[in-house]
């Protein structure tokens, strides 16, 4: 018996599941077998039946060809159903080996991640000092030594030396935009500026949300957004649903990052810089770099979150901290925009620009932190007092930041 050769229903199958069905079928006529390759499973059906009408009283040559028709019409059903089997096994397989192959990545990239675990184990363990750049991450270096909570050794061997930036760079002294500078890119009243990356867990759209409710009172204000990052599509779909002020002026900028010099000349003219950290993401400890440099600027923070920043914000009248809550966040804009104009009429904002600067600079510049490591190091190296029992040689330091944790 001859193959009725390659079809579209027949393509693929397994050559001896396709023999299997054939010799079932060996009685057909090759006359029938022939117009089945030329049609479908359903113009066989359709040829049964057409036949089956046809085949009246006792004519043997009509019921003969009825049951050809008929027997035509079960080969190509069985053919469509070994088809259909094929390709869900086919299925089946290439499933089970994309699984098998997912399972195998992850086992690979569960022993890196152990056998980093190990050798920064290795390293922070030999170290006589540990530097972590907040108590979020000293915390996980104690956790990564298993130092017991009362392992007094390990607090004293774990130092917090924050991030420092650079005040010559970001200082309260320097140039404010230009009337022709804000023109160009669409500045017409006072701003908010947010400088820096935008990420989901800093969640900054919050601010142009709450910015909707705080044009209601003060519909001059906008919102200057300096930077890129994971976020950035979200939070320009947000600012593109917000009307534009009655100058004409649109209410939020997205503008690409620029030069940490150009950026401190943004700052310095902006009402308050706007910081966020989304709660409950991992990273409530942390202290973004964007609020140093604002305060270096001489501009009050308006943040929205918890943690140190917060903290920091209150305790030293910094400017403003909320929930992050769009309703909190707009009335502390709506605050900051008040203060902002007070400033400005009375004189005062060189004033409480210079205090903020003063702030950084004697707490969080290059130079404190600098120093600050530095005394860390001379620890180490037995170079504090005469009673150091710590020999020089022999001795490291180790810095933690926050990119190696995460």
């Amino acid at each position: 018996m001859t193959s009725a050769g390659p079809t579209p229903e027949n393509e693929g199958i397994d050559p001896e599941l396709q023999a299997a069905v054939e010799s079932a079928f060996e009685e057909v006529p090759d006359g029938v077998r022939e117009g089945l390759a030329q049609g479908s499973p359903e113009g066989a059906a359709g040829q049964a039946d057409a036949a089956s009408d046809e085949a009246t009283g006792e004519d043997p040559l009509a019921q003969a060809q009825a049951q050809a028709a008929q027997a035509a019409d079960d080969l190509a059903r069985a053919r469509a159903d070994l088809y259909n089997l094929q390709q869900e096994y086919q299925g089946f397989v290439r499933r089970s080996r994309e699984g098998a192959a997912s399972h195998r990545d992850a086992g690979a990239a569960g022993v890196v991640v152990r056998a980093v675990e190990r050798l920064e184990a290795f390293a922070v363990g030999g170290a006589a000092r540990v530097i972590a750049v907040n108590d979020g991450v000293a915390q996980s270096v104690a956790e990564l030594v298993n130092a017991a909570p009362d392992d007094e050794s390990w607090a004293q061997r774990i130092r917090v030396v924050p991030n420092g930036i650079d005040t010559t760079v970001f200082d309260a002294h320097g140039p404010t935009p230009s009337e022709q500078d804000r023109a160009r890119i669409g500045l017409n009243g006072p701003y908010f500026v947010y400088a820096g990356t935008a990420s989901e867990w800093q969640g900054a759209d919050v601010f142009v949300h709450a910015l909707a409710q705080v044009r209601r009172t003060h519909p001059k204000a906008q919102l200057l957004f300096l930077g890129r990052g994971t976020a950035w599509q979200e939070i320009t779909q947000a600012a593109s649903q917000l009307p534009a002020g009655p100058d004409g002026a649109p209410a939020v900028i997205m503008h690409p990052a620029v030069p940490a010099a150009e950026a401190a000349v943004w700052q310095r003219g902006a009402a308050a810089a706007l910081v966020s950290i989304k709660p409950g993401q991992g990273y409530d400890f942390a202290y973004p770099t964007k609020v140093l440099s604002a305060l270096g600027c001489g501009t009050p923070v308006l943040f929205a979150g918890r943690g140190p920043v917060s903290a920091d914000v209150r305790d030293f009248d910094l400017g403003w901290a909320a929930e992050h809550d769009a309703a909190a966040v707009a009335e502390a804009m709506c605050t900051a925009l008040d203060t902002y104009d007070a400033e400005i009429a009375s004189g005062a904002r060189p004033t409480t620009a210079q205090r903020f600067h003063d702030w950084v600079e004697d707490h969080r510049s290059l130079r404190a932190t600098g120093q600050s490591a530095a005394r860390v190091v001379q620890e180490a190296a037995g170079r504090v007092g005469e009673t150091s029992e710590e020999s020089a040689g022999g001795h490291e330091v180790r810095r933690v930041s926050e990119a190696q944790r995460w």
